[in-house]
């Protein structure tokens, strides 16, 4: 990408990156090193942004410099113009450039339009009153609390660095084959809960249990180790972590508390896996063995399915791995 030969105007993404991270045009100003009137022009599109400028904003913010100038989101345009083909809209001719200036302009706006045509089709697929009476829910519309959970963590793009930060720091000086171990002597220790393993008939009905009166966290015989592993780093990131996925279930205002329990175990799922598989450590593995999934699964004491969970969140500015999305599939 040879960004001296392009001008390249962004303002309506320039000023998103300044909301985003709660800046006023004075502030971004004079951590880039421009004037305000200046960076004002940048984003009204009157002035286009300078390779110096692109090179500030990666070093001063942590961005990544090819997503930051790439064309509009690809995945935004390509969903409204699904919409907006629908035949409630054909007669509108509206022109693809359109919208993408929709896409990058207003990204806000797009989102509604989504949220609004996915909306149309529930109604449209309800055969009564009363399954939309039973769709609907508070605080707008939802599907499914699974619907709502998985469009939150897309918008994310699966990466949460308040769980990533604190389970990297929690076992830095363990070797990636001891944070198992590491797992279950911290929960003894520092939490006083002991680990079980259960045979099949005092357990039958269930693989992992928390007895929170006796304080023992007792898992079936018939979990593999990379499971108990991740029970156990579960829990220590129930227990640890509250106060941080309290935040974070506040920020995400869940319409309702079957959706936000289930965001909460989303999210513990994730410091779990960040906690078996720490960021720097597991991208720089994965870098090192070519994403190799057993390879991988056999340095960490994880499962497949952990692994490949794991190669999806990979996305933290100018540490960002392979953009793996899974899938799963029903044979």
């Amino acid at each position: 990408m040879d960004l001296s030969t392009r001008k390249l105007f962004l303002g309506a993404r320039l000023k998103r990156l300044r909301r985003e991270l709660g800046l006023t045009q004075t502030q971004m100003a004079e951590e880039l090193g421009v004037s305000p009137s200046y960076l004002n022009h940048l984003e009204r599109n009157q002035r286009p942004l300078t390779a110096a400028v692109i090179v500030r904003l990666a070093e001063t913010y942590d961005i990544d410099i090819r997503t930051f100038v790439a064309e509009g989101d690809a995945a935004d345009v390509a969903d409204l113009t699904e919409i907006l083909s629908d035949p409630l809209f054909r007669d509108l001719a509206i022109a693809r450039q359109e919208v993408a200036e929709i896409a990058e302009s207003a990204p806000a706006v797009a989102e509604a339009i989504v949220r609004l045509y996915q909306a149309l089709l529930e109604r449209r697929r309800a055969p009564d009153a009363e399954t939309l009476q039973q769709a609907e829910r508070p605080g707008g519309w939802t599907a499914t609390p699974d619907d709502w959970v998985r469009d939150y963590v897309q918008a994310h793009k699966n990466h949460f660095p308040e769980l990533d930060e604190p389970a990297e720091a929690l076992f830095a000086d363990a070797e990636a084959s001891d944070i198992a171990a590491a797992c279950r002597d911290r929960l003894r220790e520092h939490h006083a809960v002991s680990v079980r393993i259960t045979p099949t008939d005092v357990m039958p009905d269930a693989l992992r249990r928390y007895d929170h009166h006796r304080r023992r966290l007792l898992l079936s015989e018939l979990l593999p180790a990379p499971s108990r592993a991740f029970a156990c780093a579960f829990q220590l990131a129930a227990l640890e972590r509250r106060t941080t996925l309290d935040d974070l279930i506040a920020k995400a205002r869940a319409p309702d508390k079957p959706t936000e329990r289930l965001l909460r175990v989303a999210l513990l799922n994730y410091a779990a896996a960040a906690t078996i598989m720490p960021y720097g450590r597991f991208l720089s593995a994965a870098e090192s063995l070519g994403y190799d999934v057993d390879l991988l699964g056999a340095r960490f004491g994880a499962g497949v399915e952990q692994v490949c969970h794991r190669l999806t969140t990979l996305g933290r500015p100018g540490a960002r791995g392979v953009p793996f999305f899974m899938v799963r599939a029903d044979q």
